[in-house]
Parts: C-alpha cells; structure tokens; sequence
C-alpha cells in the first residue's frame, strides 16, 4: 500500500485483526493528559461509548457506529468488538479521545468542560475568551523527545469580520493573511494595504 494512505498511529501503537469482526488496539505507554493524569484503556473505551449514546448529536457516530462493544484488557491494550464485518475498520479510529477521569459523571454533550478543551498533544490550552485562544508547549507531550519543537506559544486571534482581519494585518498585528478571492488589487485598493509579492 502506498505511503500516501498509511494510516499514521498517535495513541495506539498496534492495530491488530484477530478476526472477521474482533480488532485488538495496543496503546501507546506513559501518555499523560495536559493536567498530568495518566492515559489508558479506560479513556478510549468511555470515549467510544460516550460517541455511541451521543448518536447523531456528534459527527464521529459513522467511526464507531459498528462497534458492539470495548472490553479493557490492561491498561494499555482494548479489544474492539463489531456487530459485522468493516474492511479497513482501523481507518475509522481517528476520532479524539476525551478523559474519562475528567467527564466521568458529567452530562459531556453540556458539560462546561468542553470549553477548556484537554489532549495529550504538544500543545495545551493557556487562556481563551472571545477574542483569542493561547496555546503553549506541552512540557510533558509524549513524542516531545522526537521532535525538533521550534513553537512554544501559539496565539490563535478571533475576528468578528473580514474588515477586522484586514485592519489588524495593516496594523501589524497579523504576520500574514491569505484570501480566496483572485483579484488582490480590489483588497488592497480597498483595504490600502502594502504588500510584496513573491514568485
């Protein structure tokens, strides 16, 4: 198969078919959450079955629609259980994975949770509002040792309107801005905006 359509692994580790309708899922060890609680078997499970009650409520349902059920086997290791045979059923096992630990007891489709976003990944939630989200390195990413991490904030600016955008960028506060339109003469007429092309 081609490279192109490799499925990359982030938690899980191994993907194994063990039989027409019976996958085991060998998860990544010493994975911690941003607020330091451990990663393991119980999040994946309570994560599947949280997207199974929520139905059409969430748009990952069609990824674990075929599921029957998760058993835990260890801490790290799941068999997943289908009501029929899915060719290439480990391509539909790309969906987040949210902490059981965190929402267990609490109603996850409205729970004020959900607006402090946490994950496992390199970068982790300092502050947000309506006007902004600030990202910072996760100093306890798992791959953090494999990576060359040249980023250690990420602010993320929210705009109520194309005007806005454009009024930042001339003040300087945007780096770069890009547009769908093929006339950039009209924006930048429009906007006065300076700008260098480059070819």
């Amino acid at each position: 198969m081609s490279d192109i359509f490799k499925l990359e692994k982030a938690l899980a580790v191994e993907i194994s078919k063990i039989d027409s309708k019976a996958y085991l899922v060998k998860l990544r060890e010493n994975v911690k959450w941003h607020n330091g609680q451990v990663f393991s078997a119980e999040d994946v499970k309570f994560t599947i079955d949280t997207i199974k009650a929520l139905g059409d409520k969430t748009i990952y349902i069609s990824n674990v629609s075929s599921i029957e059920s998760v058993e835990v086997l260890s801490s790290n290791l799941i068999r997943i259980n289908l009501n029929e045979e899915i060719p290439f059923f480990e391509y539909n096992l790309t969906f987040p994975i949210i902490s059981k630990e965190l929402f267990v007891g609490d109603n996850v489709e409205e729970s004020d949770k959900n607006n402090v976003p946490m994950g496992t990944g390199k970068y982790k939630l300092r502050t947000i509002d309506n006007s902004q989200i600030d990202l910072e390195e996760n100093t306890i990413w798992w791959n953090s040792q494999n990576t060359n991490l040249r980023i250690n904030k990420i602010e993320i600016r929210i705009y109520g309107s194309i005007s806005e955008v454009y009024n930042s960028y001339k003040l300087g506060g945007i780096d770069m801005i890009t547009t769908k339109t093929l006339n950039t003469e009209d924006i930048i007429r429009n906007y006065r905006i300076s700008y260098r092309r480059r070819i």
